[in-house]
């Protein structure tokens, strides 16, 4: 399938599973991308994943990257890039304590 986002279109996007989640987890060459309305592309290193607590709340399957969001990113795909090749794995989801979530 393909991504359009702006003047971007991103080719030949797969659906991910847990297995692209601990190759980005585990691998240091590799990287989340996340499209969001308000900051738009953003690339960053997954930093959490499965159940853990956030602001007094626990969160199952989840996981945190270290690209930031801000208020009207939620809702926007999450990506494990490999050489260029994207792997959907989540959506962008979070608050003003958690800005960096994708379930």
């Amino acid at each position: 399938m393909d991504v359009a986002y702006g003047s971007h279109t991103f080719r030949n996007v797969r659906l991910g599973s847990e297995y692209h989640i601990n190759r980005a987890f585990y691998d240091s060459d590799t990287s989340i991308m996340r499209i969001g309305q308000r900051t738009g592309i953003t690339n960053g290193r997954l930093t959490h994943r499965d159940t853990f607590v956030l602001g007094g709340g626990m969160v199952a399957d989840g996981i945190m990257y270290s690209n930031l969001g801000q208020s009207g990113d939620s809702g926007g795909p999450v990506f494990f890039n490999r050489g260029g090749t994207l792997y959907l794995i989540g959506m962008h989801v979070g608050g003003p304590a958690a800005t960096r979530m994708s379930m």
